[in-house]
C-alpha cells in the first residue's frame, strides 16, 4: 500500500482544488516560510481523524476552512481526499491495483462528514480501517519536528503508543477497552437487576397481603354504597316536599311586599318635591352671598393697587435723578479715551518704518551660517568613512587572531581528548574483566534462589488447600445464618401484624373498645388466659361471647358502663366481669407452660387442665368450665358420650361443642380468634428468642472461622511475599545477568569505538596545523593597513575642529539679529493689541452714554401714566361700596324663606321613614322564606353532589327526574352519534336526555340494590349500619384497589428478572474469558515487537552517531502491556546520565533512531517527515540521509524541508508558493524534466516565491532533483 494522491480544496490557504500525486521513493515539499507547505501535513493528519484544533495550529476546528483573501471570498467548506493504492501482487491476488479513498469534509455551518470509498461513514469506521497499518492520528506515519522531540520528552508510559501501534495491538487494546466497558456495564446491570429482583420479591409478599385486604374492603364498600344511596334517596324525597311548601309561603309574602312598596313610593315623591323647593331657595341665598363677597374683595384690591401706584411714582422720580448724574460722568470718560487712541496710532507708525532694514541684514547672516554648516558636514562624512575602514581592518585582524586562537584551542583539545581516550580504553578493559568475574558469582546465586522458590511453592499449595476448606465451612455457616435471619424477619413481620391487631383490639365490639380506653377496666379476659395454640378454638367455642369479657373491680363501675351502653348511639354488646365477686375454687396450678394438643387423650380430660391463669380469673373460669371435657376429635367425643356417665359438655380441638342434645360447630362471632391470637403471639415470641440464640451461636462460630481465616490469610500473604521476594531477587539477578552481558558487549564495542576515535583525532590535528597558517598572514597585512588609516584619521580630526569653530561664530551673529527682529515684532504686536483695546472701550462708553439718556426719558413717561391710573381707581372704589350694601340686604330676606321650608321638609321625611320600616319588615319575612327554600335546595343539591362524587351515581335519574342514557357528550362516553334525519330526532326525544355519562355508569346503577323499595328498610337502622361500616373501613386504613392486578404483573416481572440474572451472569463470564484471551495475544505481540525494535534502535543509533551506545528497556511491572519504556542514549565521547542533557541535534537524531527502529519492525504505507532536519548540521544531515535512503527503497517518504542537501536526495519536489497573499499554489517536476532541460526556461520566474536555500536546491544540476514550474491546479 502507498499514498497515490492527496487532494485539497478550501483547506486553510489552499482555496482552489490542488492535487499532489506522489510516486514511490522520496518526495519533497519545499517553499518559503509562511507559504502553506505545512498545511499539506496538517491536511494528512486532518483527513485521518485529528480532532484537536491545537494540532491544526488553530483555536477552533472551523479555522481549517478557507477564510478568504485579497480578491477571493471565504469558502463554505473544507475538503481533503487521500487516495491509497494497494498492490495485490504482494498477496498473489492478480495484477489489478486496488484504490482506497479516505475523505473528510467540514462545512462552515458546523456539519462534518467522513468518506470511505465515496461512502459517508463514521470516524470510528475510518479509525478501525487504519488500525495496525501505522496510519492514524497517534501513529508514527507523521513525524513532525515537535513530535520528534516529544518522543524523548514524554514520560515512559506515554511512549508506549508508538510501540503499541507498531506491535499491532492497538486493535486488541480497543477491543479490550470495549470489552471492559461492556463488563462494567454488565456488572452494573447485574447489580441493578439483583436489587430489582429483591425489591420485587418484597413487593410480591406485600401485594399478597394487600390483595386480601382489598377484597374485604371492596365488599364493605359495596354494602356501604347501597345503604348510603338508599338513605340519600329517602332524604331527598322529604326535602322535595319541604321545598314545595316553602314555595307557597313565599308567593303570599311577595304580594304583601308589592303593596307596601307602592305606599313607600308615594311618600318619597312628596318628600322629593319639598326638598327641591328648599334647595332652590338655598341656591339663591348662596348666589347673593357670593356676589356680595366678590364686590367687597374687588373693592379691597382697588385700594391696595392705589397705594402701590403712589409708591412706584416716588421710586421712578429717584431713579431718573440717578440716571442723569451717571450720564454726565460717562461723557467725561469717553472724551479721555478718544485722545489716548490717537496717540497710540502715531507710535505704531514709527515702529513699522524701522522693521524692513533689520530683515535684510538677517537674511545675509543666515546664508553665511548655512555655508559653514555644509563644510562641517562634508569634513565629518570624510572622517566617518576613514573610521569605518579602520574598524573593518581592526575587525578583520581580530577575526584572524580569533581563528588562530580557535585552532590553537582545538589542537589543545585534540591532545586532551587523545589522553582521555587512552585512559578510557584502559578503564574499559578493567571493567570488562571485573564484569566477567561478577557474572559467574551471580549465576550461582540464581541457581540457589530457584531451589528456595520451589520449596516455598510447595508450602503455598498445601496452605491453599487448608484455606479453601476453611472458606467452604465459612460459606456454609454464613448461608445458615442468612437463612436464620430470613426466618427471624418473617417471624418479626408476623409479630408486628399480630401486635397491631392486638393493640387496635381488632375483633372487639366498638362499645367494648370505647370502654377499654377508660380507666375503669382492669384488663381483658383473654390477657389473663394462657393456653396452647391448638386448644384455643376449643376454649373460644365454649366461652363464646364471654371470651372478649372485660375485668372490672366493682359493680358500681359495671352499672355505669351499662348506662353508657344504653345511652350510646348505635348500641353495642358488652361482657363485663366483676372481679370482686369471682367464685372460690381450687387454687391455680403451678406456673409453667400449659399442656399442648399432644397431651389430649381420647378418653377426655377437663378443659380447665389445659389452661394457665392467675386468680381471680382461675376461679371464674373453673366455675364457667366445670364439667367441660376436651377430646381430640368428634369420634372420641361420640365414644365418650356413649359411656354410662358422660360429661356434661364435650368439646373437640376443632371447636365442636356437644352439650346434651345441642351440638354447635364453627366460629361465627366476631370475637373468634382472640385467644388464638394471644397464644400465637406467645408462640412466635418464644420462637423468635430461639432463633436469636441460634443466630448468636452461628455469629460466634463465624467469628471464630473469621479469626482462623485471618491467620491463614496472613500466612498466605507471608508466603506470597516470600515467593515474590525470591522471584524478585531471581528476576533481578537474571536482569542483572542480561544487563551485564549486554554491558560486556557494549564495553567491547566501546573499546573498538575509542580506538577508531583515537585514529580520527590524529588526522584532525594535522589538518588543524595547516588551517592555522592562513589567518596568521591575514593578521600581519591588516595591521599595516590599520596604521595608515590612523594617520589619515588624525588629520581629518584637526580639520573638523576648525570647521566646528567657524559654524559656532556665524551662529552667534545670526542669533543676535534674530533676537532684534523678534523684539520689533513683539513691540508691533503689543501696540496693535493696545489700539484694539482702546477702540473697544470707546465703543462701549458711547453705547453706555446713549443708554442712560434713554433710561431717564422712560422713567418720566412711566410716572405720568401711573398718576392717571390712580385717579381712575378712586372713582371705582366708591361705586363698588354701594353695590355690595344692596346685595347684603337682599340676602337677609331670602334666608327667612329658607328656614320656613326646612320645617316642612322635616315633616315629610318622618312620613317616608315610617313607610320604609313597614317595607323592611315585609322584605325580611320574604328573605327568611327564600333562605329556608334555598337551604332546602342546597341540602338537596348537596345530597345529589355527594352521591355523584362519592359513588358516581345520579339521584335525579334514580328519582325518575331524568330519563335516557345521556350519550354523545364529551370524549369519555360510549358510541358514535347517529346521522342527521328523522332517526336522530326520535332518538333524541326518547333516549338522549340529561348530561353525558361515563361508559360504566349504567353497569353501576343496574347492579345497585333498590333498598328503599323494600318495606323492611328503616332509615334509622340504615344510618347506624353506615356508621359501623365507615368505622370498619377507617380501621382498614389505606387500601390498594389494584393490588390483585399489580400482584399478577409483579409476579411476571419477578420471573423475568430471574431469567435476566442468569443471562447477565453468563455474559459476564464470557467477557472475562475474552479479556484474558486479548491480553495473552497482545502480550506476545508486544514482547516480540519490542525486542525487534530494541535491536534495530541500537544498530540505527550507531549508524547515525558513528558509534556510541543506546538501548530501550521496559520498566518493571506486573503486566508488560502497562509497563513504561525507558530510553538510554550515550553518543561517542560523552558520559551522559540522562537523555535530557543531549544537545538539540543529538535529541533529534536519537528520536529519529527510535522512530526508524519502530518503522523497520512494522513499516506504514507511507511516512511524512515535517522539517525533522531543522536542528541538524550538515554532517548530521548526511548521516540522516544515508539511513533515510535505505528505508526509501521499500517505503514511500514525503519530506517537508528547507535544507538544500535534503532536496537533492528527493526524486520529486513540490514547490508551494503564495503568489497572492493568503492563497497557496503548488508546482512540481521530476528528474526526467531536469535531464531534458525543460525547467531552465521558467525557473527564474517561478522560483521567486521560494527562499534562498530552496532556490539553490532548484539549481543543483544534472543528477539531482530540481523544482520546475507547473501551472496551479
Amino acid at each position: 500500500m502507498r499514498l497515490k494522491r492527496l487532494t485539497l480544496q478550501g483547506f486553510k490557504s489552499f482555496a482552489d482544488r490542488t492535487d499532489f500525486d506522489f510516486d514511490a521513493g522520496l518526495s519533497g515539499v519545499v517553499g518559503p516560510n509562511g507559504c502553506g507547505k505545512s498545511n499539506v501535513v496538517d491536511a494528512m493528519k486532518w483527513v485521518l481523524g485529528d480532532q484537536r484544533p491545537s494540532s491544526q495550529r488553530g483555536s477552533e476546528m472551523m479555522d481549517v476552512v478557507f477564510h478568504g483573501a485579497e480578491g477571493r471570498p471565504a469558502m463554505g467548506h473544507a475538503e481533503v481526499l487521500m487516495v491509497l493504492e494497494h498492490d495485490p501482487k504482494s498477496d498473489g491476488a492478480g495484477d489489478a491495483r486496488v484504490e482506497t479513498t479516505v475523505g473528510r469534509r467540514l462545512f462552515r455551518s458546523g456539519e462534518s462528514e467522513y468518506l470511505l470509498n465515496d461512502r459517508v461513514v463514521r470516524l470510528k469506521d475510518v479509525r478501525e480501517a487504519m488500525l495496525d497499518t501505522g496510519l492514524g492520528v497517534g501513529a508514527y506515519s507523521v513525524m513532525e519536528q515537535g513530535k520528534i522531540d516529544a518522543v524523548l520528552s514524554q514520560n515512559p508510559d506515554e511512549r508506549r503508543s508508538i510501540f503499541d501501534e507498531a506491535a499491532g495491538i492497538s486493535r486488541y487494546k480497543l477491543r479490550r477497552k470495549e470489552a471492559l466497558h461492556r463488563l462494567d456495564k454488565t456488572g452494573l446491570n447485574l447489580a441493578r437487576v439483583q436489587d430489582l429482583r429483591q425489591e420485587k420479591a418484597t413487593r410480591v409478599r406485600s401485594l399478597k397481603i394487600q390483595a386480601t385486604r382489598a377484597r374485604s374492603y371492596r365488599e364493605t364498600r359495596e354494602r356501604l354504597m347501597a345503604l348510603d344511596v338508599a338513605v340519600a334517596f329517602v332524604d331527598s324525597g322529604e326535602l322535595r316536599v319541604r321545598i314545595d311548601q316553602l314555595d307557597a309561603d313565599l308567593e303570599h309574602v311577595e304580594q304583601r311586599v308589592e303593596s307596601l312598596t307602592a305606599d313607600k313610593d308615594r311618600a318619597r315623591a312628596d318628600l322629593i318635591e319639598v326638598e327641591t323647593q328648599a334647595r332652590s331657595l338655598g341656591d339663591r341665598q348662596g348666589e347673593l352671598r357670593d356676589s356680595a363677597v366678590a364686590l367687597r374683595g374687588e373693592e379691597r384690591s382697588r385700594r391696595e393697587a392705589t397705594e402701590r401706584g403712589v409708591q412706584e411714582v416716588e421710586r421712578l422720580t429717584q431713579a431718573g435723578a440717578r440716571a442723569a448724574e451717571e450720564h454726565e460722568r460717562v461723557g467725561e470718560s469717553l472724551n479721555g479715551a478718544v485722545a489716548d487712541l490717537e496717540a497710540l496710532k502715531r507710535q505704531h507708525d514709527e515702529v513699522a518704518k524701522s522693521f524692513p532694514a533689520t530683515a535684510t541684514v538677517l537674511e545675509e547672516k543666515t546664508r553665511q551660517a548655512h555655508e559653514a554648516r555644509r563644510l562641517f558636514r562634508q569634513t565629518h562624512e570624510e572622517r566617518e568613512d576613514v573610521r569605518g575602514r579602520l574598524l573593518e581592518a581592526m575587525q578583520g585582524r581580530t577575526r584572524a587572531r580569533n581563528r588562530v586562537r580557535d585552532e590553537e584551542l582545538a589542537d589543545r583539545g585534540f591532545v586532551a581528548r587523545r589522553e582521555r581516550l587512552q585512559r578510557q580504553r584502559d578503564d574499559l578493559g578493567a571493567r570488562l574483566a571485573t564484569s566477567v568475574t561478577e557474572g559467574e558469582a551471580e549465576r550461582a546465586d540464581v541457581a540457589a534462589l530457584g531451589l528456595r522458590a520451589a520449596r516455598v511453592a510447595d508450602m503455598q499449595r498445601d496452605h491453599a488447600t487448608r484455606v479453601d476448606e476453611g472458606e467452604r465451612q465459612r460459606d456454609e455457616l454464613l448461608q445458615r445464618r442468612h437463612e436464620l435471619a430470613s426466618e427471624r424477619s418473617s417471624i418479626g413481620s408476623q409479630l408486628k401484624l399480630l401486635d397491631e391487631l392486638e393493640t387496635s383490639h381488632t375483633g372487639l365490639d366498638e362499645a367494648a373498645r370505647e370502654l377499654l380506653a377508660s380507666d375503669r377496666v382492669v384488663s381483658r379476659l383473654v390477657e389473663r388466659i394462657r393456653c396452647s395454640l391448638e386448644v384455643g378454638p376449643a376454649v373460644e367455642a365454649v366461652l363464646g361471647q364471654r371470651v372478649h369479657g372485660l375485668l372490672i373491680e366493682d359493680f358500681d363501675r359495671i352499672a355505669t358502663a351499662l348506662d353508657e351502653l344504653a345511652a350510646r348511639k348505635g348500641g353495642g354488646q358488652l361482657a363485663l366481669i366483676d372481679v370482686g365477686r369471682t367464685p372460690d375454687g381450687n387454687p391455680p396450678p403451678a406456673s409453667g407452660a400449659p399442656p399442648s394438643a399432644a397431651d389430649v387423650k381420647p378418653t377426655g380430660r377437663p378443659l380447665m387442665d389445659y389452661l394457665r391463669c392467675p386468680e381471680p380469673v382461675h376461679g371464674l373460669l373453673q366455675d364457667a368450665l366445670r364439667g367441660v371435657v376436651l377430646v381430640p376429635d368428634l369420634g372420641a367425643a361420640r365414644t365418650l358420650r356413649a359411656t354410662a356417665y358422660p360429661p356434661r359438655v364435650i368439646v373437640t380441638l376443632r371447636g365442636e361443642v356437644l352439650d346434651g342434645a345441642w351440638v354447635s360447630a364453627g366460629v361465627v362471632e366476631p370475637a373468634a380468634g382472640l385467644l388464638q391470637r394471644r397464644s400465637n403471639l406467645e408462640r412466635l415470641r418464644a420462637k423468635q428468642i430461639a432463633v436469636d440464640v441460634r443466630i448468636q451461636k452461628a455469629t460466634g462460630q463465624a467469628a471464630s472461622l473469621d479469626s482462623v481465616r485471618e491467620r491463614r490469610l496472613v500466612q498466605r500473604v507471608r508466603l506470597e511475599r516470600a515467593r515474590d521476594a525470591l522471584s524478585e531477587k531471581c528476576t533481578g539477578l537474571e536482569h542483572r545477568l542480561k544487563a551485564r552481558e549486554s554491558r560486556e558487549r557494549e564495553l567491547a564495542t566501546e573499546c573498538e569505538d575509542v580506538q577508531a576515535e583515537f585514529d580520527e583525532l590524529s588526522a584532525e590535528r594535522i589538518g588543524c596545523k595547516v588551517r592555522m597558517m592562513a589567518p596568521l598572514i591575514d593578521s600581519w597585512l591588516l595591521e599595516r593597513k590599520e596604521a595608515g588609516l590612523e594617520v589619515r584619521q588624525r588629520d581629518l580630526n584637526t580639520r573638523l575642529t576648525e570647521r566646528d569653530r567657524q559654524v559656532h561664530d556665524t551662529q552667534d551673529i545670526l542669533s543676535s539679529f534674530q533676537s532684534k527682529k523678534a523684539s520689533l515684532e513683539a513691540e508691533l504686536e503689543g501696540l496693535v493689541e493696545r489700539r484694539d483695546l482702546l477702540a473697544n472701550s470707546v465703543a462701549e462708553l458711547r453705547s453706555r452714554h446713549q443708554g442712560l439718556a434713554d433710561e431717564v426719558e422712560a422713567a418720566a413717561s412711566e410716572r405720568s401714566t401711573l398718576e392717571t391710573r390712580i385717579a381712575a381707581w378712586a372713582a371705582e372704589i366708591a361705586d363698588l361700596s354701594c353695590r355690595a350694601a344692596f346685595l347684603e340686604d337682599l340676602n337677609e330676606q331670602v334666608a327667612d324663606s329658607t328656614r320656613e321650608l326646612a320645617r316642612e321638609v322635616e315633616q315629610q321625611h318622618e312620613k317616608a321613614e315610617a313607610a320604609d320600616e313597614d317595607l323592611l319588615r315585609a322584605r325580611d319575612e320574604r328573605s327568611e322564606a327564600m333562605l329556608a327554600q334555598r337551604e332546602a335546595a342546597v341540602h338537596l343539591d348537596g345530597i345529589d353532589v355527594r352521591i355523584a362524587e362519592t359513588w358516581q351515581l345520579e339521584l335525579s335519574r334514580l328519582r325518575g327526574e331524568i330519563s335516557g342514557r345521556g350519550l354523545w357528550g364529551h370524549g369519555d362516553v360510549e358510541g358514535p352519534p347517529p346521522p342527521e334525519g328523522p332517526v336522530r330526532e326520535v332518538l333524541l326525544d326518547g333516549w338522549i336526555q340529561g348530561p353525558p355519562l361515563p361508559p360504566d355508569y349504567w353497569k353501576t346503577e343496574d347492579e345497585l340494590p333498590r333498598l328503599w323499595e323494600s318495606e323492611e328498610f328503616a332509615r334509622e337502622s340504615a344510618g347506624q349500619e353506615i356508621e359501623l361500616l365507615k368505622t370498619r373501613m377507617g380501621r382498614m386504613g389505606a387500601v390498594n384497589p389494584r393490588a390483585e392486578h399489580e400482584l399478577h404483573e409483579t409476579q411476571a416481572e419477578f420471573v423475568q428478572l430471574e431469567r435476566d440474572c442468569i443471562d447477565l451472569e453468563e455474559a459476564r463470564k464470557q467477557l472475562i474469558e475474552a479479556i484474558k484471551t486479548i491480553n495473552a495475544e497482545s502480550r506476545i505481540l508486544f514482547e516480540e515487537t519490542f525486542e525487534a525494535a530494541r535491536c534495530n534502535f541500537q544498530e540505527i543509533f550507531r549508524k547515525l552517531f558513528q558509534g556510541g551506545r543506546a538501548d530501550m528497556q521496559l520498566i518493571e511491572s506486573d503486566d508488560p502491556l502497562d509497563a513504561g519504556i525507558d530510553i538510554f542514549a550515550r553518543p561517542p565521547g560523552k558520559e551522559l546520565r540522562s537523555i535530557r542533557l543531549l544537545s538539540g541535534g543529538e535529541r533529534s537524531l536519537t528520536a529519529l533512531a527510535i522512530l526508524f527502529a519502530v518503522f523497520q519492525v512494522r513499516p506504514s504505507p507511507f511516512c511524512i517527515l515535517d522539517e525533522v532536519d531543522a536542528a541538524l548540521d550538515d554532517a548530521n544531515v548526511e548521516r540522516f540521509l544515508r539511513v533515510l535512503s535505505e528505508f526509501a527503497k521499500d517505503t514511500q517518504f514525503i519530506v517537508v524541508t528547507h535544507h538544500k542537501r535534503t532536496m537533492e536526495e528527493c526524486r520529486v519536489l513540490y514547490g508551494v508558493t503564495m503568489p497572492r497573499r493568503g492563497i497557496s499554489t503548488r508546482m512540481s517536476v521530476s528528474l526526467e524534466q531536469v535531464e531534458t532541460g525543460e525547467v531552465d526556461d521558467v525557473l527564474e520566474v517561478k522560483s521567486v516565491g521560494l527562499g534562498r536555500a530552496e532556490a539553490e536546491g532548484l539549481r543543483a544540476g544534472p543528477g539531482r532533483i530540481v523544482v520546475p514550474s507547473a501551472e496551479p491546479v
